[in-house]
């Protein structure tokens, strides 16, 4: 079951749905990517071998899709209103 599925399971708004996995897939993604293939990350201390290797990327994209889930902040948000044509009340 992926993202999608589940949100749509639980009665979400469509647009905060593909927001969220927008979020989750393209920049917590790209963040696990990079911080994957950085320097820092060479040790050899808390190497998971040849099965660290072959799963890392799917480990990192399921992260990515909780991440983009279970963050509702200023980027999401700002997004939203603006694709969802919100207009703030102007006292």
């Amino acid at each position: 079951m992926n993202v999608t599925q589940t949100t749509a399971q639980a009665g979400g708004d469509p647009l905060r749905q593909k927001i969220d996995e927008f979020l989750g897939l393209f920049f917590y993604g790209t963040m696990m990517k990079e911080a994957r293939e950085s320097r820092l990350t060479d040790t050899k201390l808390g190497y998971g071998g040849k099965a660290e290797k072959n799963f890392a990327a799917q480990l990192d994209l399921m992260l990515s899709q909780r991440m983009g889930q279970a963050s509702h902040n200023s980027l999401g948000e700002t997004l939203y209103k603006q694709l969802s044509g919100y207009r703030p009340r102007v006292k």
